[in-house]
């Protein structure tokens, strides 16, 4: 169904600038209006049938394998991503997947296919539909993807028309990247396995040297070695082949300004500090009282003393003048 369909008089649903409009804008800023000539352009664009033609060059699929195989192999770490997450059980899994990079030379290699990529502006964010096209087989795929315009990007510092820029641009490239991936799904996993295995066995083959290229890049983006051990779940030394592996296709990613390094590795939040539950024993302050006392408590007074019983007294009165020598 194209876009225009929406807007035929037997559709009881609601027209799609309806439902832009019924967007809740922020302060200050109108929501851009979309006109039904500007839709029906695009539908004419992205939504017209495709059927297979006669390409001068075929394409093989065993040549596709072998280009998928040696541009995975030049592009390493450019060519996927991979971030580790901690598991509720304990433990770390990993969320990994396919670049702009990898899955455009897929599509190089895949051959006799296009990608276009337009966009929808709509004041607060960018829908950009692109377009997978394979004119071999007279198939098309189409994916949308909304790009938010305030808080898209981190990249350009405090100039907001570079952080719009980045914005933008990084919209572009996810929708690219998500319509081949879903396109010709077998071969993006294809090359994603072959990069990911050849910088693992690169990596391992020189260890200690690929170990220290982490710890400097880690420094030059003031991250310290501990956040991402602490996420790993071991020290550095202890870090295997694949581990070294995903912590320098972390750091080309946010180099690249596809991450942030307090996403990746997060800065740990100090636990809070429990109170003492045993009470402080009270000081006295106050003068020492008549009679002695060294001012460290209160000192009974003699009234509140018990008095001694007079047989007690005589009897001790006794014994004290016996060994003093004296009569009874």
């Amino acid at each position: 169904m194209a876009i225009t369909d929406l807007y035929d008089d037997d559709i009881d649903a609601p027209h799609l600038v309806d439902i832009l409009a019924a967007e809740a804008p922020p302060p200050g800023r109108a929501l851009a209006e979309i006109k039904q000539e500007d839709l029906v352009k695009l539908s004419a664009l992205h939504f017209a049938p495709i059927t297979a033609v006669r390409c001068e060059v075929e394409r093989s699929q065993a040549k596709v394998l072998l280009r998928i195989r040696e541009d995975a192999a030049m592009g390493g770490s450019e060519f996927f991503y991979s971030f580790p997450v901690k598991k509720k059980g304990g433990g770390v899994d990993y969320i990994e997947g396919i670049t702009i990079d990898g899955a455009q030379a897929t599509m190089q290699a895949y051959g006799n296919c296009e990608v276009d990529c337009r966009f929808i502006d709509t004041a607060t964010a960018w829908v950009f539909l692109a377009r997978f096209v394979d004119y071999e087989r007279g198939t098309s795929l189409i994916r949308p993807f909304m790009q938010r315009k305030s808080g898209g990007s981190r990249l350009g510092g405090e100039d907001e028309g570079r952080r719009l820029e980045a914005a933008f641009n990084i919209g572009a490239s996810k929708a690219t990247r998500n319509v081949i991936a879903n396109a010709i799904r077998p071969y993006t996993n294809f090359c994603f396995a072959e990069a990911k295995n050849d910088l693992v066995k690169r990596v391992g083959a020189r260890l200690a040297e690929h170990k220290q290229r982490a710890v400097t890049r880690l420094s030059e983006l003031g991250v310290d070695l501990a956040r991402v051990e602490a996420l790993q779940g071991r020290v550095l030394a202890d870090w295997t082949a694949r581990e070294v592996a995903g912590v320098l296709t972390q750091i080309t990613a946010i180099r690249q300004g596809l991450a942030v390094p307090n996403d990746v590795w997060p800065v740990p939040v100090p636990e809070p500090r429990r109170a003492d539950t045993a009470a402080p024993h009270p000081t006295s302050t106050s003068p020492p009282e008549a009679g002695g006392g060294t001012g460290d408590g209160p000192v009974p007074s003699s009234a509140s003393s018990p008095p001694a019983e007079p047989a007690k007294v005589d009897a001790l009165k006794k014994a004290a003048d016996k060994n003093a020598g004296g009569k009874p």
